[in-house]
């Protein structure tokens, strides 16, 4: 039966580009597609070949993290928007009890 590249490659955590990648440098041939399909056996050989080597694999990196590359504009507040926040604001301010009707918080009297 035969497995597709980008199901085994999830199954590594690795992109199925870099799958494909170790495919040819384990002598398997393939097509450059992640809905190409390789064997069992020829799959035991990649993941025999991957387990060698180890140090190709890349290394999760904790401090990148996923950030815009520049940041979003926000759109200008509309008038209800800013009539809702108001009310939020003296709501919070004259210490109601329960839950604000605006945002959902829940108030605290402040002492």
């Amino acid at each position: 039966m035969n497995l597709r590249i980008f199901a085994i490659a999830k199954e590594l955590g690795i992109d199925s580009k870099q799958f494909i990648l170790f495919c040819k440098m384990a002598g398997v041939k393939v097509k450059n597609s992640a809905l190409a399909s390789i064997t069992r056996h020829e799959r035991e050989l990649v993941l025999a070949y991957i387990k060698q080597h180890q140090h190709l694999l890349p290394s999760p990196d904790p401090k990148v993290v996923d950030q815009p590359a520049f940041p979003v504009p926000m759109r200008p507040l509309t008038r209800r928007q800013k009539l809702y926040a108001g009310m939020c604001e003296k709501a919070h301010q004259q210490m109601l009890a329960g839950t604000c009707p605006w945002c959902g918080r829940p108030m605290k009297p402040r002492f």
